[in-house]
């Protein structure tokens, strides 16, 4: 246990995320993602920005984000300042049954933003919400998981996609 505490993100470490360079490009990409035709790194990194975010403040296994289906975010309820999505399909559903996500204002309208114009880009294939460059289910392994600490700067984290997930996005997969 005393190990697990040793790697829990820090409010620093948070905060040192919100303010990096590339969490900064990430908002101008989806701001500006309704006049501009997205190039992949431009989609992979808003694309993981967002789902760092939901990791950030939800804490769900990568599953969750992986099986979250565009029924799923369309049917999700307002409940007071913030937002939840029920994702049915995870690994430990049948355990725990339905996972919860919980979007604050902001990050419902990032989601939003993705959702409507940044993931049609791709062409998708599949009715999961969060895609590879070719339209295609991620996998759970292929959820990108952010590291901030232990010497690992944010801004390399959302760039460096590669590094941070457990099997990396070939330039076919990302």
């Amino acid at each position: 246990m005393d190990e697990d505490i040793q790697h829990l993100i820090t409010p620093a470490e948070v905060k040192s995320f919100g303010e990096s360079s590339a969490s900064l490009e990430a908002t101008k990409i989806l701001g500006h993602s309704t006049t501009t035709r997205l190039r992949q790194s431009d989609y992979v990194l808003a694309r993981d920005f967002i789902m760092a975010k939901i990791i950030i403040h939800n804490a769900n296994r990568t599953g969750v984000l992986a099986n979250m289906t565009m029924e799923e975010f369309r049917s999700a309820r307002d409940l007071d300042e913030a937002t939840v999505i029920t994702v049915k399909e995870h690994k430990t559903a049948h355990i725990s049954g339905p996972a919860k996500v919980v979007l604050s204002e902001d990050l419902k309208r990032w989601m939003g933003l993705f959702v409507d114009v940044v993931r049609p880009q791709v062409g998708p294939k599949d009715n999961s919400v969060f895609l590879s460059w070719n339209g295609l289910k991620l996998e759970s392994s292929q959820v990108c998981t952010v590291h901030l600490g232990e010497g690992r700067a944010a801004d390399h984290d959302l760039h460096a996609n590669e590094e941070v997930c457990s099997h990396p996005h070939t330039s076919e997969s990302a």
